[in-house]
């Protein structure tokens, strides 16, 4: 799957996305085209991207 990343200028981009995921990199200037080409990307399941929620903690917060 790729997705678009952004190269700011005078900082650098944190790498925090998942490892099956591609990036398309593109700085200002060449941000236009590198959007315009992007392929379709297929779905990656949720579970890869977050973790499970703990609905024992919730509850008990809720109740406060």
């Amino acid at each position: 799957m790729t997705a678009p990343g952004f190269r700011p200028r005078g900082c650098i981009a944190l790498d925090i996305l998942p490892k099956q995921l591609d990036i398309a990199v593109a700085d200002a200037e060449g941000l236009t085209a590198a959007l315009a080409t992007l392929p379709v990307p297929a779905t990656i399941g949720r579970d890869s991207v977050f973790g499970l929620v703990d609905l024992a903690v919730w509850k008990d917060l809720l109740r406060q």
